[in-house]
């Protein structure tokens, strides 16, 4: 029975564990894919891009009286061809064009554009590009009546490639049968969209979808040329116009980040700036330079270069008080952003003060002497002045104390010991830790 137990009592002490965690009790395995919520291709030019009309028809678009008995057919013409009149029982008015590729496909042109919907599975994104073109077409195996209908995505819109230096789309096509739209059928002839853009290369320029419900053709979009979004103009085989979309630019911001929100100023503590680049923004082993701009205190390096699985440090010295915005600048992605504060060195100097009152109270006690009891207060006055000196040398870095290292940490405490240090050795022992004062007062010219 004990056996029998253990295993159930573990499980849930497991999904306790989990739940106290935040963490998912679902095992990664069998987690879902990650899709896009929805596509970033845009309808419409965004503001400020001209629309500069439709590109001339490619070469590898063919004719509407090319080859193959391919010929225009009127909305309200009679044809023989059983395809044809399925196409007009199907669309009816809302069909613009109709043309007859041969008697097994019709291609139909729709009054509506483009349009964002639910997106079929296979797409990688939740909601895609629904083109205003359909494919009427019988099956060459079985005889069954087919309905397509094309979906288009950009794959999140056009983003740096630090490889080529470029940026890049990856432009997904496909055609979901309507009527079965989980069963993969061949379809012969293939249907065919060409790609046109004002980019460095699109490539391949001509996309075969071969079979129906499988969305995993695609062509490369590459420019060097940055601007608001690109037009892409689609042109399916024996088309007399294109559909025109536009495909944004993916505007990766850098990464930057400080270890703290707030540090002592006056030049009395330092921060770690941190600057990272997105998850995918550059190859893992690749690297860009990034250029940092603070408006208080003074970095350490002011040009970093972060990799795509590493991200690169510095640290920047306090001055003055107040706030301070943290810029980080690279010519291929956007700018990143932080914000700290410098403060009042009030925690530092009362723990010092604190610390050397103490220090010198422990002095006092070590030597009673006449001659300390009978100038108590320049001693005690001495050893204070002597710890808040130590304090300050410690947090600007000047003096380096096993165990105390205020640049990294600035804390109150550290400071009351230093404090403590500073206050019970007094001014001889601040002379020898510190041998350049000792020195200076002996060269100093005697009267």
């Amino acid at each position: 029975m004990t056996g029998r137990v253990a295993p159930h009592v573990c499980r849930a002490a497991l999904l306790l564990l989990l739940v106290a965690t935040g963490l998912p009790a679902q095992p990664a395995s069998t987690a879902a894919p990650a899709v896009r919520t929805r596509t970033s291709v845009l309808l419409r030019p965004p503001i400020g891009v001209r629309d500069t009309g439709t590109s001339r028809r490619p070469a590898s678009v063919t004719g509407v009286s090319a080859a193959m008995g391919t010929q225009p057919v009127a909305l309200a013409r009679d044809s023989s061809s059983s395809t044809m009149r399925l196409a007009r029982e199907l669309y009816g008015a809302r069909a613009r064009a109709l043309t007859l590729r041969n008697t097994q496909r019709v291609m139909v042109f729709l009054d509506d554009s483009a349009r964002i919907e639910r997106a079929p599975p296979g797409l990688g994104v939740a909601e895609g590009v629904a083109l205003p073109v359909r494919f009427v077409a019988r099956d060459s195996a079985t005889g069954d009546l087919m309905a397509l209908k094309p979906w288009f995505d950009d794959g999140g819109g056009l983003r740096y490639d630090s490889r080529t230096a470029s940026y890049v789309a990856t432009l997904r096509l496909g055609v979901r049968d309507s009527l079965n739209g989980t069963r993969t059928r061949p379809l012969t002839p293939a249907v065919r969209f060409s790609i046109v853009a004002a980019a460095d290369s699109v490539a391949p320029g001509t996309v075969a979808l071969e079979e129906t419900n499988v969305f995993t053709q695609s062509a490369r979009l590459v420019t060097t040329r940055r601007d608001a979004a690109m037009r892409v103009e689609i042109w399916p085989d024996f088309a007399e116009q294109s559909i025109k979309v536009w495909v944004p630019f993916r505007r990766d911001t850098l990464l930057v980040a400080v270890d703290r929100p707030r540090v002592d100023g006056l030049g009395l503590d330092a921060l770690t700036v941190t600057v990272a680049v997105p998850p995918g923004a550059l190859a893992s082993d690749d690297s860009i330079a990034v250029m940092l701009q603070s408006s208080r205190g003074t970095l350490e390096q002011q040009t970093l270069y972060p990799k795509g699985n590493a991200p690169a440090t510095t640290r920047l010295r306090s001055a003055g008080i107040g706030a301070v915005s943290i810029t980080a600048r690279s010519a291929a992605l956007d700018d990143g952003v932080t914000t700290t504060r410098f403060t009042a060195p009030l925690g530092l100097l009362a723990g010092a003060a604190l610390g050397a009152l103490a220090g010198s109270a422990m002095l006092i006690l070590r030597d009673r002497t006449r001659s300390r009891r009978k100038h108590l207060v320049p001693v005690l006055a001495s050893g204070i002045l002597s710890g808040l000196v130590v304090a300050l040398v410690v947090a600007l870095g000047v003096l380096n104390l096993p165990g105390l290292d205020l640049p990294a940490g600035s804390g109150s405490l550290v400071a009351l010991l230093a404090g403590v240090i500073g206050g019970y050795v007094g001014p001889k022992g601040l002379e020898a830790l510190m041998p350049s004062l000792a020195a200076g007062r002996t060269a100093a010219p005697r009267d």
